[in-house]
């Protein structure tokens, strides 16, 4: 008997939760709040096509998606509102039947006030949580990580359905377990933003045997990756750290990638493709010396002539910077230019300002002893 009872209470509670789980998932629209709408619907002068576009015009200035996350079930509500109104309209053929598209809209519009307030109450109660997600936005979690992204928002839809039920308290009760999960995801969406590609040249340079052929370079990028992931899981928001960690580890990680292939080629190559492959190398170098027409280096090992090389580039730039320096010098001096001296007009002698004639033939002026030498020279004395 006690193990029929057992099992009763079991069918019971299980049944009950079931009958709450799917309260949660829509509001009832009660008898009261339908006369309510109709009443306020029989006293509007509006129009039903005035009342749509004011719905849509509100809709759209909170932002569908927006309301329809942070008030689910309201927006629910306000969308089978507003289908129904639209199916009235569209079958009503006289003025008198429009009373009940009137109703519709005049609910669908409360709802809408009612998701409103609802994400009010979501970001003043569950702040943290509606921080955190965002944060989770913001970094490309839904791109990066879209299934762990896509169960956390779900968690906080939970929650939210709840305030919007009036279980504020059991939504508050609930929030740090989704904080908690929310960090993590963060923490996962940092390590693959910030060194994905790291992980994914690392990965690549290990098919090419670097345990083997790139030993100590693979030994390097491993251990900044994993001081770095070690870090992000004590330091998630020191993101300054991170993107300098980040750099410093994506350089280890492609040069150990570079170094590898270069290794696998050498060891998986032919006598005479290595041969031709240090050829290479070495008319590389003549290449650079004739380029930057400095002197010949003589050939000896190929570590020995890089060196020599280098050490003549360091030369040549050195002297370059001293013939730059030397031509800017010449150049500040020769701005250094004496201005001419004016003299004003009315200081120079009369007699030292040579008069001019307009000249018949050319019609142009002339000084007057070009003209007639002779007689302009006597006028000038006598006077």
């Amino acid at each position: 008997m006690d193990r029929y009872l057992m099992f009763y209470r079991f069918y019971i509670t299980l049944f009950v939760f079931f009958l709450s789980s799917c309260a949660s998932e829509s509001l009832i629209q009660t008898k009261q709040d339908i006369n309510l709408a109709k009443q306020d619907a029989s006293d509007s002068d509006k129009s039903p096509e005035t009342l749509l576009i004011e719905y849509e015009n509100k809709l759209n200035a909170f932002g569908e998606d927006t309301l329809s996350f942070y008030a689910p079930l309201n927006m629910q509500q306000a969308s089978e509102n507003i289908t129904k109104a639209k199916a009235q309209l569209n079958n009503s053929t006289s003025s008198a039947n429009k009373s009940n598209p009137k109703a519709e809209l005049i609910s669908a519009s409360r709802y809408l006030d009612k998701a409103v307030s609802n994400k009010q109450a979501v970001k003043l109660h569950l702040k943290t949580a509606d921080t955190q997600f965002i944060e989770l936005q913001n970094l490309q979690a839904p791109i990066l990580l879209p299934l762990k992204f896509t169960k956390t928002k779900d968690e906080f839809s939970q929650l939210i359905k709840l305030i919007e039920n009036g279980k504020i308290q059991e939504a508050i009760r609930q929030e740090p377990d989704l904080i908690e999960d929310m960090i993590k995801v963060e923490i996962e969406t940092l390590k693959k933003s910030f060194f994905g590609k790291s992980v994914e040249y690392i990965h690549q340079a290990q098919d090419l045997n670097a345990d083997d052929y790139a030993p100590a370079s693979l030994k390097t990028a491993e251990q900044l990756l994993q001081s770095s992931l070690a870090f992000i899981d004590k330091s998630y928001r020191d993101r300054n750290t991170i993107s300098d960690m980040s750099e410093e580890t994506f350089k280890a990680a492609k040069k150990l990638y570079f170094i590898s292939k270069e290794a696998f080629a050498i060891h998986t190559s032919s006598n005479e493709e290595v041969e031709n492959k240090i050829m290479s190398a070495y008319d590389f170098l003549r290449e650079i010396e004739t380029g930057l027409a400095i002197k010949p280096i003589e050939i000896t090992d190929y570590a020995e002539q890089s060196t020599q090389l280098l050490q003549q580039i360091v030369r040549k730039e050195q002297e370059t910077k001293e013939t730059l320096a030397s031509l800017q010098a010449k150049k500040e001096v020769l701005k250094t230019v004496v201005e001419p001296i004016s003299i004003p007009k009315d200081t120079i002698p009369k007699d030292t300002i040579p008069k001019i004639i307009m000249s018949k033939e050319t019609n142009k002026a002339v000084l007057p002893e070009l003209f007639m030498p002779n007689t302009y020279s006597d006028m000038h004395d006598t006077e």
